[in-house]
């Protein structure tokens, strides 16, 4: 599929998925209606401070708070992808949904469409995360900082 890359404010930090345009659909394999696969990312011009990547997918339902789907965290600095359904590289987080460890694929369930955004943030350090990673969102630490994050929405 084409691609339209989306950068972070003011930098070369470009996020993109070779399964779908920027702005598009977010394709049923992706979704609890289809095989419930993690979609494959691919960016480019991590600021060089950079130490760590993270990577979330959320939504902002209009009737309550953020759901988050899926949190990726202490990623390699030098990673610059991850494929469909990613293993091995970074660790992963809990969801707001089932709230346990890993991917919870987004359903066609409920009114109206949904927009969903992905976010690979840059940070100045790897995020030391204690505890609790089961039940509560990844919350990294005063000191470490996203030094840029591109964003990527979908319907």
């Amino acid at each position: 599929m084409a691609q339209q890359p989306k950068t972070g404010s003011n930098t070369g930090f470009v996020l993109h998925s070779p399964e779908v345009v920027a702005g598009g659909t977010l394709p049923r394999d992706y979704t609890g209606d289809g095989t419930s696969s993690t979609l494959p990312l691919q960016w480019s011009g991590a600021p060089a401070k950079t130490r760590s990547l993270a990577v979330i997918m959320h939504h902002i339902p209009p009737e309550n708070g953020a759901k988050w789907y899926w949190v990726l965290y202490d990623i390699p600095a030098s990673t610059t992808s991850l494929p469909k359904n990613v293993t091995g590289i970074g660790t992963l987080g809990s969801n707001s949904v089932t709230r346990r460890v890993g991917y919870a694929p987004p359903h066609s369930k409920g009114p109206g469409p949904k927009k969903y955004t992905y976010t690979v943030y840059a940070l100045s350090a790897s995020p030391r995360v204690t505890g609790q990673r089961k039940r509560r969102p990844v919350r990294l630490p005063s000191s470490v900082h996203s030094i840029r994050s591109p964003k990527w929405l979908l319907s």
